[in-house]
């Protein structure tokens, strides 16, 4: 998960999120702009503690494709149809919770495997809501995908030299398409 997206997930943490049609929401892009209303349950542990995460193997012989059209049913009915820019084909919602902390729940692909993740502001509330989500998504998916009791893949988040350099390969590959186009 690059660094551009776990910043994606914070923002939609934090409330910025525009409400679209049917009750889908999408996380607010850079040139989005909004009245702020007010600051979202739990903002103010994800603006100073940071966010926590929990991530959980899934099995499943079902193709990627179809792990995607499962998972986006389920997430229906665990909480909002949440869209994120920076992760277009990723299926995700948000939760809201009465006692406890909003929480993202996410399904990707790491190394070809399906892996769920819940993020939330840290603290016991931010953990409560984290292992909320995910009992309810797992309590919603069908039978044919299951929890694993392998441990998920740790994935690094890339360091800000890894991105620069991520960027300047792109921008040079870009530049090198418009020269020769």
């Amino acid at each position: 998960m690059t660094r551009a997206e776990e910043k994606e997930i914070k923002h939609v943490l934090l409330g910025r999120t525009i409400p679209m049609e049917k009750g889908v929401i999408r996380a607010m892009g850079e040139d989005d702009y909004r009245m702020p209303i007010g600051i979202g349950d739990g903002a103010g542990a994800v603006r100073f503690f940071g966010v926590a995460r929990r991530s959980k193997l899934l099995e499943t012989e079902l193709s990627e494709k179809e792990v995607r059209y499962a998972c986006k049913k389920s997430m229906r009915k665990v909480g909002r149809t949440l869209i994120l820019l920076k992760q277009e084909e990723t299926p995700a919602c948000l939760i809201r919770y009465i006692l406890s902390r909003p929480a993202v729940l996410t399904v990707t692909f790491e190394d070809g495997k399906p892996v769920a993740t819940a993020f939330s502001g840290r603290g016991i509330m931010g953990w409560i809501s984290i292992f909320r989500a995910l009992s309810e998504l797992k309590r919603e998916l069908p039978q044919t995908i299951r929890y694993s009791d392998e441990r998920a893949p740790k994935v690094k988040a890339e360091s800000k030299r890894q991105q620069k350099r991520r960027l300047k390969k792109e921008m040079k590959a870009k530049a090198r398409e418009e020269d020769e186009g």
